[in-house]
């Protein structure tokens, strides 16, 4: 009962009331989350994304009784905060002002630490991005990352024609149409 939740639509405040008492449920908030992904039949606005900016932050900061160094500090963007966006990446193409923010708080956390100050900036955020032979520290660029990731479910819907998830997209979207062409759905 306690990991359970009832959704309702219409009806007037008493009648809801009613429902919830017999129910013994309570009432959910849209968008609910599934394993950490929000799930909405709209498309998601930049306020959907506050719970992974939220994360990556609070993450940070739990850092912040450590005395990590430069290296300490570029380890952790690197294995630990760019996988928490990854997640999300992998689902959904983020806004550009979410991975900016996303950026942000990387390049924050470099050159200042947990406390997200700002300045200590000593290259360009585009430096630091290259590769190592072209003097960068690896740091993938979010954006292009996402980008990426995406080609990934162009690439599944051409593979894997017995995925559930293909099926449904060549039936529902693509209707024996060429992919680079359509119009891009609205939802």
């Amino acid at each position: 009962m306690s990991k359970s939740e009832v959704f309702l639509a219409g009806g007037t405040e008493i009648s809801r009331n009613q429902i919830l008492q017999v129910l013994g449920f309570q009432e959910g908030k849209l968008p609910v989350r599934y394993l950490g992904v929000p799930i909405i039949s709209s498309q998601l606005g930049k306020v959907d994304y506050n719970a992974l900016v939220n994360l990556i932050t609070a993450r940070v900061q739990s850092w912040g009784q450590h005395f990590l160094s430069f290296a300490g500090r570029l380890q952790l963007i690197r294995s630990v905060l760019h996988y928490i966006q990854v997640f999300s990446a992998s689902i959904f193409m983020l806004p550009r002002a979410i991975l900016d923010h996303i950026d942000q708080i990387f390049r924050q956390f470099l050159w200042k630490g947990p406390g997200l100050s700002r300045g200590g900036v000593k290259v360009t955020w585009e430096e630091v991005c290259l590769s190592k032979k072209e003097g960068g520290l690896e740091i993938c660029a979010l954006r292009v990352c996402n980008t990426t990731i995406m080609l990934k479910h162009i690439w599944i819907l051409f593979m894997d024609k017995e995925s559930l998830w293909c099926k449904w997209i060549h039936s529902t979207y693509l209707k024996r149409k060429n992919f680079w062409i359509i119009p891009k759905p609205t939802i």
